[in-house]
């Protein structure tokens, strides 16, 4: 992938979160630095399932335990609904 920023391939570009569909990508260091871009990370609780035992009886349920983990998110100036609310789109 190629930084939308950056017309040389330095550094390793990555490719900004839209249910995966977006075809931008930038440098961390050019995402950081654009104004444009939304990077949010934040805290989430989530329960995970337990595999059940080998062996186990038949028709015993899953045990669950709550897990914390980092959720992250980085829009282009495209779909950073700020930006495209409020025609701040960059041109050329």
């Amino acid at each position: 992938m190629q930084c939308v920023n950056v017309s040389r391939i330095t550094l390793r570009a990555i490719q900004l979160t839209k249910k995966g569909k977006c075809p931008r990508a930038f440098h961390v260091t050019c995402a950081r630095d654009d104004e444009q871009v939304v990077h949010r990370v934040w805290e989430v609780e989530e329960y995970v399932p337990v595999p059940i035992p080998e062996g186990a009886a038949e028709g015993t349920h899953h045990e669950f335990v709550k897990e914390k983990s980092l959720k992250t998110e980085i829009l282009c100036p495209t779909h950073n609904p700020v930006s495209a609310r409020h025609g701040l789109q960059k041109t050329g």
